[in-house]
Order: C-alpha cells, then structure tokens, then sequence
C-alpha cells in the first residue's frame, strides 16, 4: 500500500531550494538526510502540569524522555548549521531558490525551469511545505529527464528529479501534505458543481 501512496501526484505552487552535488557529497548528506528528520516534533501534549509548575505525568522519567529528545534535535540543528559554515568556506555551491509549480509525489518532483538539469545529475533538494510549522524536507535526488517545453514568449524545461534519499517520516509528511491537498481540491470541486 505504501509504494502505491508514494506514487500518488498532485500539481502545487511550492518553494524549494536545490543544488548539484557531487558523488563524495552524497555519501557525507546520505546518512544525515536518512535518519534526521527535517521536521522537528513538539513534546508530547499528554503531559500535564503539576503543582509546582513543572510538567508532569506519572514517572519522571517518562516526562524527562520527549525533552531529551528535543534536546538531541536541537544540538543536531546546532552541529548541522556548524558543519554548513565549514562547507561554505570550502566553496560548496550555495543552494538555487526557486518558487513555482511543481508536480510532486513522494517519489520525486518536476518542475519548469530556463535551464536543464542533465540526467543523472546529483542534487540536494529542500521543499518546504506550506503548513504549519513549515517544514523544509531534505532529500537527495537524481535527475531523470528533461523535456523542452516552447512557449509562445519563452523556452523552458521539464526537469524530473527522483528522490533517492528521504527520511520515512519526511515522506510521510509529504504524502499526508499530498493527500490533504487532493481531499481540498475534490471539497472545492464538489462545492462548485452544487453551487
């Protein structure tokens, strides 16, 4: 059921950020992207308040493990911006931002841009969703094809990327996004034909 999900596309003004890299970059991003989620998790709400202000549900030792947690993720974050800077000062390529239309499953996306991207071409790509808390999802990808689209003011191209590396919970996110989208889409549809 799950390949079937992953392949389900949906059309959507969103914006992502990419950047071509190299194989040796793949291996070091590999990892990271596949085992760090890009979207972090509020502590659990079940937990209630004591007495003395603190939160608190039974054991203090179930409280104490949703905030070591968050506190992983947030020294992750710090050590991840670190790592950036040093790439930086290496002459990494800076990431390509863009905002547009783009067909997306959670297999891969395609998009429309005045330059191809070559097939097998290596790149990290960031898509940010547009819901609360705004997650940006980070995945490796490869470029599979490019079509020339001629218009009547310009020449663009259809440039399809296969996501590669995600990490599970990110793409479940994504396809929840996906899927929420549709289900709005069929409410507005349903909505106009009945008037």
């Amino acid at each position: 059921m799950t390949e079937k999900r992953e392949f389900f596309r949906i059309r959507d003004r969103l914006e992502i950020e990419f950047r071509e890299i190299d194989r040796q970059e793949f291996l070091e991003l590999e990892h990271e992207i596949k085992y760090r989620p890009s979207q972090l998790y509020a502590v659990s709400n079940r937990m209630t308040i004591a007495e003395d202000g603190r939160q608190w549900q039974g054991d203090d030792r179930e409280v104490l493990i949703p905030y070591l947690k968050a506190i992983d993720r947030k020294v992750s974050a710090v050590l991840d911006l670190l790592s950036r800077s040093e790439r930086r000062d290496s002459q990494a390529k800076l990431f390509t931002a863009w905002y547009g239309e783009v067909d997306i499953s959670g297999a891969g996306l395609s998009f429309v841009l005045q330059t191809p991207i070559h097939e097998a071409t290596l790149l990290h790509l960031k898509v940010m969703l547009p819901v609360f808390p705004y997650p940006m999802i980070q995945t490796l990808c490869e470029a599979i094809r490019h079509k020339e689209i001629l218009t009547e003011d310009s020449t663009g191209w259809n440039n399809a990327l296969k996501f590669l590396v995600i990490n599970d919970i990110d793409r479940d996110l994504l396809i929840n996004y996906i899927f929420d989208k549709e289900r709005e889409r069929i409410r507005l549809h349903k909505a106009l034909e009945n008037g």
